[in-house]
């Protein structure tokens, strides 16, 4: 009896053990994931082909070639890689329990357009059955399958349809990149070497439209606080709006992310120093009316212009 009462308080101080292990805290979740874009990764035995259907019938644009593996982008913030089965994590093998799918709203086009080039398919274009969806399965040159599908106007799809619908194809979302595209457009232009500016030339005055009054106050005092001290840096070093020292006229906006108060636009340059997947600023847009402003910039590093700024203006307050 004495056995059986030890070990059921055995169990019973394990179990409670267990929980209070399981309960206790530990690092905590990330408030945001962080995520800036998702890789789905594919392997093959004979890349060179992969490539060529990728490419010349999918029509991807190669983005990073890392010499055993190639990723192609798919959207602006989705990628799919190919990579070479002899050094990947995985063996290409004759089973691929994968399916890549790309929704758009082009469906019955790419089904009849690959259909013309040849390429084999799975499944039918058709309406599905299970859900409120309308697509075909076909297969790359390895045998992984390749859905296209679009989800129809139905109440199933009432939560994923106006996600869609903001995505950079359209809505909110392709309007903030356009418009960053544009400002950007106007900005770098003012530096063509052909333009010629007056004595005291203010870049910004041709922006006050287009950044909040607070961002607006700040950059203008950090310009002010540089024009009275040309002898010494004093605040901002860099041009904030493309994070570099150098102009690069080759700047491209292509995701556009809505969060409860903001559309966050990311920003990559397309000149030699650019990283393909890291965005080299963030724009931090509100909607005032009908028109975007800038409220912010967000860098790689964490930090934003306004506390850049915030810095340097609470350095020049310090003696010197």
């Amino acid at each position: 009896m004495r056995r059986l009462l030890s070990l059921l308080l055995l169990c019973s101080v394990t179990g409670l053990a267990r929980t209070v292990a399981a309960q206790a805290p530990g690092p905590a979740r990330p408030a945001t994931l962080g995520l800036q874009a998702n890789i789905t990764f594919l392997y093959y035995r004979d890349i060179p082909r992969a490539q060529r259907f990728y490419e010349d019938v999918l029509g991807l644009t190669l983005t990073v070639d890392q010499g055993y593996s190639k990723i192609y982008r798919v959207s602006p913030t989705s990628y799919v890689g190919l990579v070479d089965e002899s050094q990947g994590l995985h063996r290409a093998a004759p089973q691929k329990p994968v399916t890549l799918s790309f929704v758009t709203a082009e469906v019955d086009q790419w089904y009849a357009y690959l259909r013309g080039r040849g390429v084999e398919m799975v499944h039918e274009l058709a309406d599905g059955r299970r859900q409120p969806t309308r697509g075909f399965v076909a297969k790359d040159p390895e045998g992984y399958y390749l859905e296209f599908e679009t989800f129809r106007d139905d109440p199933q799809n009432a939560t994923i349809r106006p996600q869609l619908a903001l995505s950079p194809g359209g809505g909110l979302q392709r309007d903030a990149t356009l418009y960053v595209e544009d400002f950007l457009k106007r900005y770098l232009g003012q530096f063509d070497a052909s333009r010629e500016h007056p004595e005291g030339w203010n870049p910004l005055t041709v922006l006050r439209d287009d950044l909040s009054p607070t961002l607006m106050r700040a950059l203008q005092e950090d310009r002010d606080a540089a024009v009275a001290n040309d002898e010494e840096i004093v605040g901002l070093d860099f041009d904030p709006f493309i994070n570099a020292q150098d102009v690069c006229d080759g700047m491209e906006s292509r995701a556009a992310v809505a969060t409860d108060t903001t559309m966050d636009v990311a920003v990559y340059d397309r000149c030699d120093w650019g990283h393909p997947l890291v965005p080299d600023v963030i724009y931090v847009l509100q909607r005032r009316g009908n028109r975007w402003i800038i409220a912010d910039i967000r860098y790689a590093g964490g930090q934003s212009l306004l506390e850049v700024l915030a810095y340097y203006a609470e350095q020049r307050k310090q003696p010197q």
